[in-house]
């Protein structure tokens, strides 16, 4: 098997955001400690070069004061031995020539003779570092003074070891931040995304077949929550659609084998009497009806599953849906006629319809068939247009008896016929046009007008070719 390299390193989204969340709080805690480090660093310099201005300043102003150099190089020795002996002070005064007057460097010699120098002003001072040990160097000042220039030098070990301590401690508790911030990262990872957990475990649970579980909500109301609602949502069409596709497969192979089961005894019959010729004709003749209505049967059921199925895109086409009722108008007038009834055609609308020809032609063609089948003789079927915003309405209506109140709940279930077998047909009609109607975007409702009869609704989705096929954005 050869080795894949993107699954053997594949991680979890845990794993992802536990990373990405150390990844991201290192960064900060980084630049935190490096600005923190940076500004201790800043004020210790800066304290530094504030205790080298006070000896440079008191040292100038002793000059200043005192004419005699051996008097100033005795308050200059008073002023070392008050000096903490690490700060190891050091003082040089040189003449304008730059030619050295007084050293006073006993504990901290200076490495070289002060280079000749030409201030800008008399504010100009001199600051710099001497190297003579890497770590912890001497920190250098220069200024003016009444006889020439002043050097004073003081040693920043002290201070500069607080900051190698200071550095030490960051760099410590940068070590311990990044460490808790992997811990808490992975801890906040597996509270997060617990909910997931519990998703996934109760989803490899729950099953169409019977288990009737849910996805777990916590009521927080975030994506987690919404996820699992829409889960929920998904899950509840599921099992209402498998539980329609159970009942309708039951009641498919009950009225499916009740035909086969009649033809089955009259074949059977016909085998065992010693009938004539005659009779075994009018048996033959029956079984052929058996079978007819079991091919109808069957035939209903697969235009139903293929409906359900949705559209066809290869079908689907725009439909002036105005010349499809008037030619299906048109052509059921005579049968109507032939009973009595009146069929004008629907008045003209301009509205069209994007789907399937055939099967539209089916949906009107059972409700139409429907309508003059249980019309009363001298009563109408009666065919309307009218638009709304986004959608055509046709509406059907006939003069026959209506339906019965506690049918009319059941009217679109497959294989319901009412009062059973007195009913003629299969059941199937008005469910196939249902599922047609859905297949379309579309929906069929039913009414029970007052004066009696009855009204079918169909509502469809308008469009054109521009738009679409029916139910995509």
């Amino acid at each position: 098997m050869p080795f894949d390299a993107r699954k053997a390193f594949r991680l979890s989204i845990g794993s992802r955001w536990v990373l990405r969340y150390t990844a991201a709080t290192t960064l900060l805690l980084v630049l935190l400690t490096t600005l923190i480090y940076h500004r201790i660093q800043g004020l210790v310099l800066d304290g530094i070069d504030d205790e080298l201005r006070k000896h440079t300043r008191g040292i100038n102003e002793t000059i200043a004061r005192e004419n005699n150099l051996e008097a100033v190089g005795r308050l200059l020795e008073t002023e070392i031995a008050s000096t903490p002996p690490e700060r190891q002070l050091a003082v040089e005064l040189y003449d304008r020539d730059f030619q050295l007057l007084l050293q006073v460097d006993i504990l901290s010699p200076f490495s070289a003779p002060l280079e000749p120098w030409t201030p800008s002003g008399a504010s100009d001072v001199r600051t710099y570092r001497e190297s003579r040990d890497s770590r912890h160097p001497y920190f250098v000042r220069v200024e003016q003074n009444a006889l020439g220039f002043t050097r004073v030098s003081i040693h920043g070990g002290p201070d500069l070891r607080e900051l190698d301590a200071i550095r030490d401690v960051i760099a410590w508790v940068l070590a311990v931040g990044v460490t808790l911030t992997g811990f808490i990262g992975w801890w906040l990872a597996r509270q997060t995304l617990r909910p997931i957990a519990e998703i996934t475990a109760t989803a490899q649970l729950v099953s169409s077949a019977g288990n009737e579980g849910w996805l777990p909500t916590h009521g927080t109301g975030d994506e987690l929550d919404e996820l699992a609602q829409t889960l929920n949502r998904m899950l509840e069409r599921i099992r209402l659609s498998a539980d329609r596709m159970r009942r309708f497969a039951a009641q498919a192979a009950h009225e499916l084998l009740t035909p086969l089961g009649v033809a089955r005894t009259r074949i059977e019959v016909a085998l065992v009497e010693d009938q004539t010729k005659e009779l075994h004709t009018e048996t033959l003749a029956a079984v052929l009806g058996d079978i007819e209505r079991l091919g109808q049967s069957v035939n209903a059921v697969l235009d139903i599953a293929r409906s359900g199925a949705g559209l066809d895109p290869d079908r689907v086409e725009e439909i002036d849906l105005s010349e499809l009722l008037h030619s299906l108008a048109e052509f059921y007038r005579p049968l109507a006629e032939d009973k009595g009834l009146e069929f004008p055609s629907p008045e003209p609308l301009d509205c069209s319809v994007l789907g399937d020809r055939g099967w539209l032609h089916q949906l009107f063609t059972n409700l139409i068939d429907n309508a003059i089948k249980f019309s009363a003789e001298g009563g109408a079927v009666r065919l309307t247009i009218s638009q709304t915003p986004g959608f055509v309405r046709v509406s059907l209506s006939d003069s026959g008896a209506g339906i019965a109140a506690q049918d009319r709940p059941k009217i679109f279930d497959r294989f319901y016929r009412g009062d059973g077998a007195q009913t003629p047909g299969q059941g199937l009609g008005l469910a196939l046009a249902l599922e047609i109607a859905r297949a379309h975007g579309g929906a069929i409702e039913y009414e029970a007008p007052p004066a009696g009869g009855s009204i079918f609704h169909v509502q469809l989705p308008t469009g054109s070719r521009a738009d679409g096929p029916p139910g995509e954005p």
